[in-house]
């Protein structure tokens, strides 16, 4: 239930009570247990990680293209991640000061995406002239960008966000620049 009212509320407006009311529980229970609403989120971030260490850490093992297929499947099962980090996003602003939560987790996740494409750069199959931090932010951008602004999703291509098709549609895109760059990269010259 806590999943549910993060993602569709964001961490400002939830209300224990609700939450509380939601599942049947006592809400003396839910602070007894998580100590406070923070505590809950961060109990709802260590599930959301939880869920997804395995797709980060075949990510780190793979190629790009094992990256982009990971990325696709986790983007076509993620709505209410993607959305709970869209209501996250929209509330740093106001608490900017205030650390992420579940940063160090987060943060390596993020880093494992930075050094796969840092090891395509040394491979030649993705440019060396390009940032892989800006990179890898531009891959997370693409694949939260329909649960952060469904109504621009649905203005521009007719769907819903959460149809398997947005998603495919993404990565598939994803995929044909990442094959374009690879293929830039390939040395000119006669073939042999």
């Amino acid at each position: 239930m806590a999943v549910e009212e993060f993602s569709s509320k964001g961490f400002a407006a939830v209300r224990i009570d609700s939450i509380a009311a939601r599942a049947n529980a006592n809400k003396q229970l839910i602070y007894y247990y998580f100590s406070s609403k923070s505590g809950l989120y961060d109990a709802v971030l260590d599930r959301l990680v939880d869920t997804y260490r395995p797709v980060w850490a075949a990510m780190r093992e793979g190629t790009l293209d094992d990256m982009i297929r990971l990325r696709a499947g986790q983007a076509r099962d993620g709505i209410t991640w993607r959305r709970l980090l869209a209501w996250e996003g929209l509330e740093y602003w106001e608490n900017r000061d205030s650390p992420v939560h579940r940063e160090d987790i987060r943060k390596a996740a993020y880093d494992n995406q930075r050094e796969v494409l840092e090891h395509a750069q040394q491979s030649g199959a993705f440019p060396a002239d390009v940032d892989a931090r800006f990179a890898s932010l531009l891959l997370i951008f693409a694949s939260l960008g329909p649960a952060a602004f469904p109504q621009i999703t649905k203005l521009v291509t007719g769907l819903e966000p959460d149809d398997p098709a947005v998603a495919d549609g993404v990565d598939q895109v994803i995929a044909a620049l990442l094959a374009r760059t690879s293929e830039d990269q390939r040395p000119s010259g006669p073939s042999q």
